[in-house]
């Protein structure tokens, strides 16, 4: 209940924040929230993988001789941990520094691309939180690096894009997708987003990607990284295109390319609109196997909560649009907080 309970309290000034979006008291008190959040999640107990890990991960005086868990989960990543450990903190350390990152960049790039950064705000912890943040923080940093990354392409800004990749990349391997948005930072037309959109439903639709990965297995093609993935039977098994997050990511990719055909201001934004579109491709063409599916689509969808702010002003009743996607992401917050329990009982503090 408590989470749930914090999205209603966010939504309430998502609300008061649209009637009058220029006061300044609005972003005090998102700067405020972003700190509570911070020390919630980044304060949080579990026993999850990282906390694992930390304990494997040898000193600075030995890490060069012991790289087993840098080339398990990326060398930027176990330096981080041993850098941590020596200095004599523990995985509750890692915990805070990778919430604190990950959470403040994401709050200052909703902030810089939109005027209704609270609504963004909303959204962001209605579902992206829970598979990021709260439980895979590597992927969730490394999905936050993509607006920066976006910005600097953007300005073209390509060395210092390289540099936040490495990084990326060093944290965790899924980082290396980042690469395709240096082909997203193009205006392309309305018929080629649609073709490219209704190509990954034919492909879901067609058997197209499984006859592909089963020609790269036999053949011995596959990244190590991913043929892991296909044989953990846990998580990679077959999802509908009537699973929530899949319908509404479509159903959100329809409604943004009726309006960049028909508001051409709405197009100044193609980059945030490309890298959301290629998001639902990717979610759609893969989700015979979900765990590539979810991992490589959530790298992109960092995305969402700024592009849907983005095109509810170009509605006749703006207003009132903005209230109805208050409503429907609470909705989805009491359906991923309450009905599903995507989230543990809060315990406060690591046990280690």
């Amino acid at each position: 209940m408590l989470y749930f309970g914090i999205n209603v309290f966010v939504s309430l000034f998502s609300w008061l924040h649209g009637l009058s979006p220029k006061l300044r008291e609005h972003r005090v008190f998102y700067i405020l929230m972003g700190a509570f959040l911070v020390l919630l999640i980044g304060l949080r107990g579990n026993e999850d993988e990282y906390t694992r890990l930390f304990i494997k991960v040898p000193e600075l005086t030995s890490f060069f001789s012991d790289t087993r868990v840098a080339l398990e989960t990326g060398f930027g990543f176990a330096f981080i941990c041993s850098a941590l450990k020596t200095i004599g903190f523990d995985s509750q350390a890692l915990l805070f520094l990778f919430a604190f990152t990950a959470i403040a960049t994401n709050l200052y790039y909703f902030n810089k691309y939109t005027k209704y950064f609270f609504l963004a705000m909303l959204i962001y912890l209605s579902h992206e939180v829970i598979h990021h943040e709260w439980i895979q923080i590597r992927a969730g940093l490394i999905s936050a690096l993509v607006l920066p990354q976006i910005h600097l392409i953007s300005q073209k800004k390509y060395k210092s894009f390289l540099v936040l990749l490495l990084l990326g990349f060093s944290i965790h391997y899924l980082a290396i997708l980042s690469v395709l948005l240096l082909f997203l930072n193009h205006k392309y037309g309305f018929s080629h987003l649609l073709i490219l959109l209704l190509s990954g439903l034919t492909f879901k639709l067609a058997g197209a990607t499984t006859i592909l990965i089963d020609i790269l297995d036999r053949h011995a093609l596959l990244p190590a990284r991913v043929e892991l993935y296909l044989i953990w039977d846990v998580y990679n098994y077959k999802v509908s295109l009537l699973h929530p997050k899949i319908l509404q990511q479509i159903i959100t990719s329809f409604v943004v390319l009726f309006i960049y055909y028909k508001v051409k201001y709405f197009r100044s934004n193609y980059f945030i609109i490309n890298t959301y579109l290629l998001s639902t491709i990717l979610l759609v063409s893969f989700s015979d196997f979900a765990i590539l599916g979810f991992r490589s689509a959530t790298h992109f969808v960092c995305v969402e909560p700024i592009l849907i702010t983005l095109f509810l002003n170009h509605f006749k009743h703006p207003k009132l649009m903005q209230t109805l996607t208050i409503l429907l992401f609470v909705m989805i917050s009491y359906i991923n907080y309450i009905h599903n329990g995507a989230i543990s009982e809060y315990l406060l503090f690591v046990r280690q």
